[in-house]
């Protein structure tokens, strides 16, 4: 483990990059948190953005969760057992996930990074 806040060499850049790509669902997030993605690095330790990034990526209803699977929107679990249940009983609800191309595979750098620096590792 590196110096910086337990990320691995290299682990802050690619943080830093992954946070440029995914800035807005990020911001979002984060401020649903009452957090500012702007104070990562300063007032956000490196490692606590990491973990929070990592539950954000695993939780179906943040921003991050719809942008890096191509969803229209974030929906938390039970948002989805409704939208199944009515979609069951004949309602003209759209799935998340339902898109007319299939999202891009992620980027094999990011998600190594995500594999080797997440809190559940």
């Amino acid at each position: 483990m590196g110096e910086a806040g337990g990320l691995r060499h290299g682990g802050i850049e690619k943080l830093c990059e992954f946070i440029v790509e995914h800035n807005p669902a990020l911001r979002w997030d984060f401020a649903r948190l009452g957090l500012d993605l702007d104070q990562v690095g300063a007032g956000i330790p490196w490692r606590a953005a990491s973990d929070l990034i990592s539950e954000a990526a695993r939780d179906t209803g943040s921003h991050l969760f719809a942008d890096l699977t191509g969803a229209r929107w974030p929906a938390s679990f039970a948002d989805l057992a409704v939208i199944q249940v009515a979609n069951g009983l004949g309602g003209n609800i759209p799935w998340p996930h339902d898109h007319a191309t299939t999202p891009e595979a992620p980027d094999p750098a990011l998600t190594a990074w995500y594999e080797t620096n997440n809190a559940f590792r």
